[in-house]
C-alpha cells in the first residue's frame, strides 16, 4: 500500500465533513495564515520607536530593581 500523503489525507477528511464544517476548517486555515504573517510585520513597525534615553533609563531602572535581594521579603 502507497504511502498516504498529507494532502490527501487531508482531503479525505475535508471531504468527510458536511458543508459548514468544512467552511469552520477553511476559516481556520485562513487564521493560521493570517497570524503567521502578522508578529513579523508589527513588530518590524516596531524597531526604533524607543529613543536611545528612554531604553537607559529602562535598563537603569531593570537593572537597579532586578539586580536586589531582599532578604526580609520572605
Amino acid at each position: 500500500m502507497a504511502e498516504r500523503t498529507i494532502d490527501t489525507e487531508l482531503l479525505g477528511y475535508f471531504h468527510s465533513l458536511p458543508k459548514p464544517q468544512q467552511l469552520d476548517v477553511l476559516n481556520y486555515l485562513k487564521s493560521l495564515i493570517k497570524k503567521g504573517s502578522r508578529p513579523q510585520k508589527g513588530l518590524l513597525k516596531l524597531a526604533g520607536s524607543i529613543s536611545p534615553k528612554d531604553l537607559k533609563l529602562m535598563k537603569a531602572a531593570i537593572n537597579e530593581g532586578c539586580e536586589q535581594i531582599d532578604e526580609d521579603e520572605w
